[in-house]
């Protein structure tokens, strides 16, 4: 398997909202919201040769698994479970869930989104390789933008402290372009 970034791909930190806005042809909301999301599937999809399949999986943080749940919040137990991850690829026997975000800017909304989203998800990530409770299953984490990349090294510090010597194997958090190193390694495996 030949697995490449191909040239065409903006690097992480490039993204700013003017960037993000001009280069997609205006504001990201409503029908919009999706083009940034569909854009790392599609630079994904041309640097693996993989099909990457929509998910409903999320982790439920109580009972420490990953379960697929399509609409948890109708449910009692709903706040039990993450956000969902955005598409699954495999690669051999190797499942590979990936959760795809783009923050630009700063303001309340984007801390939100690193803070409780993405911080919270990587901690429930981080939960679940502390208990050997994945096997050929990997974690990766694309967070594009500028306000991603300010922030990056609280992930690190997230990976470093509640992490064990497994989690730099199972979980990758970092913009799309070093993705490719990521999925290179596990094509070796």
């Amino acid at each position: 398997m030949n697995v490449f970034c191909p040239e065409t791909l903006v690097y992480g930190n490039m993204w700013t909202k003017n960037f993000r806005n001009t280069y997609f042809g205006g504001e990201m909301r409503g029908g919009n919201s999706r083009k940034v999301e569909n854009y790392q599937k599609q630079m994904m999809y041309e640097g693996t040769g993989i099909k990457l399949e929509d998910s409903n999986h999320r982790i439920n943080i109580l009972k420490n698994e990953i379960v697929e749940k399509t609409n948890p919040m109708v449910l009692d137990d709903g706040y039990d479970y993450t956000e969902n991850f955005d598409v699954l690829q495999r690669f051999g026997n190797k499942r590979v869930f990936i959760n795809l975000k783009n923050v630009v800017g700063r303001g309340g909304s984007q801390t939100r989104t690193l803070r409780d989203e993405c911080y919270a998800f990587v901690k429930a990530q981080i939960n679940l390789v502390n208990e050997n409770k994945v096997s050929d299953t990997y974690f990766i984490n694309v967070f594009d933008g500028d306000e991603s990349h300010r922030n990056m090294k609280k992930f690190e510090y997230i990976l470093k402290t509640q992490g064990n010597e497994m989690s730099s194997k199972y979980i990758y958090v970092g913009n799309l372009k070093d993705y490719f190193d990521t999925m290179i390694f596990l094509t070796k495996l």
